[in-house]
């Protein structure tokens, strides 16, 4: 009998252990592609099953707030903010922005130009936005991958992955500003490693204007004394807040967006247990259980001071960052900061060495992950049912922390069959 030898037996030896699941989730991978590319031209070109009069519904804020500043006024009065907003179809208006002094030069730049031209420059962002995203989960999978021979699955799924994410399509419909930080998040930590830490901070100074979802990230960067980027970012941060600053003052600026925020948080749709709320605090008080926003805050900062201490990954790679995210998702989100997470899904991705139970799990992940909020309700019809994504960033805060503790910059399970 001949005897294989080089490439020809390596090729006969990875094909042998190409198990019946990889194989197929490879061949229906074009079809996973074609959905998410059905979803996303549903929901993001028709708006399908989405309410009248609600795309770029968000945008209009942000529009609102430059248009104050430009009238003499500022994004904080609601005096000026709510004509402006009510005008385009909303209800009662009690409230200015919410966002930080940083975010003054924005606003500013998303009313230069009147509004309707400026909801379809935003809308055209987003869908670049998510673009980039795509972008992001392929080149973190191929990182964390290297360079073994294992075959890794199809990347069409990743189309499904991010295009047919209901968050995402969420996100780009109302015009919200998560998905276009997603490669500030995602790109970040690499500045900090390679020491640019003045463009470290530019970006860490623009995703702050989302201090909800960066709270965490931000306390990484302080008990791994990367100090050069913090004060980078707090003399950009400063930087963007002059025009607020110059309008209202620094100390009265920092009062207006307190009590603006603490407005828009009476909102109903915004107080724990609303259905537009993530996180455990938020689903625990559906039970009546109080577990306050600041607590689980500082929770998850035990949990990275933890990691710090006896983790084994590199801190300013996919993995830190995914435990990172994902432990801040679990303290307060919204359905559309899901976004946030689809590079992390890709530390999840299968080969053809994976087992079974990692196929699944990803699988599981991806489904929740696109699932609309009003379907998953139909699947659990409880008192939690509009809350399925908590459990979702549950497993994996949990998953990404195991890795993190175990010194795995992927998770991988390899097959006991080979």
């Amino acid at each position: 009998m001949p005897v294989e030898t080089g490439g020809q037996a390596i090729m006969n030896d990875t094909s042998a252990a190409v198990p019946w699941w990889f194989r197929a989730a490879n061949a229906t991978a074009p079809v996973a592609a074609l959905v998410g590319l059905a979803a996303f031209s549903a929901v993001v070109f028709f708006g399908f099953g989405k309410p009248p009069g609600t795309w770029m519904s968000d945008f209009v804020w942000f529009f609102a707030g430059g248009e104050c500043f430009e009238s003499g006024s500022h994004m904080y009065a609601q005096r000026c903010v709510a004509p402006i907003v009510e005008a385009t179809g909303w209800g009662e208006v009690s409230t200015g922005l919410s966002y930080p002094p940083q975010f003054a030069p924005f606003a500013m730049i998303m009313s230069a130009a009147p509004l309707e031209v400026g909801k379809w420059i935003f809308y055209l962002a987003g869908i670049l936005a998510a673009c980039a995203t795509l972008w992001l989960v392929i080149k973190t999978e191929r990182r964390t991958r290297g360079s073994n021979s294992d075959q890794t699955l199809n990347h069409y799924w990743a189309v499904l992955l991010v295009l047919g994410a209901s968050g995402v399509l969420a996100s780009i419909w109302i015009g919200q500003l998560t998905l276009l930080l997603v490669p500030l998040f995602w790109l970040v930590f690499g500045l900090v490693k390679n020491e640019r830490f003045v463009l470290a901070g530019l970006a860490l100074a623009v995703i702050s204007i989302k201090p909800q979802v960066a709270v965490l990230l931000f306390f990484w960067l302080l008990i791994h004394g990367r100090w050069k980027e913090l004060a980078s970012a707090s003399a950009w941060a400063l930087l963007l807040s002059v025009a607020s600053f110059a309008r209202l003052g620094p100390v009265e600026s920092l009062l207006a967006w307190i009590e603006s925020l603490t407005s828009y948080q009476n909102y109903s749709m915004n107080v724990l247990g609303s259905g537009q709320i993530m996180g455990l605090p938020s689903m625990l008080a559906v039970g009546g259980i109080e577990f306050p926003v600041i607590a689980a805050t500082g929770l998850g900062a035990v949990l990275l001071i933890i990691l710090r201490l006896r983790g084994n990954i590199d801190p300013f790679g996919p993995m830190a960052l995914a435990t990172i995210l994902s432990l801040q998702m679990l303290v307060f989100s919204r359905s559309y900061d899901i976004a946030l997470l689809a590079p992390a899904v890709a530390l999840l991705w299968p080969t053809n060495r994976s087992s079974i139970g990692q196929a699944i799990l990803f699988f599981g992940v991806l489904v929740l992950f696109c699932m609309p909020q009003k379907l998953g309700m139909a699947f659990l019809p409880t008192a939690f049912d509009a809350h399925f994504r908590t459990l979702l960033f549950l497993a994996l805060a949990a998953i990404f922390s195991w890795c993190a503790w175990n010194g795995r910059e992927r998770f991988t399970r390899t097959s006991s069959s080979g």
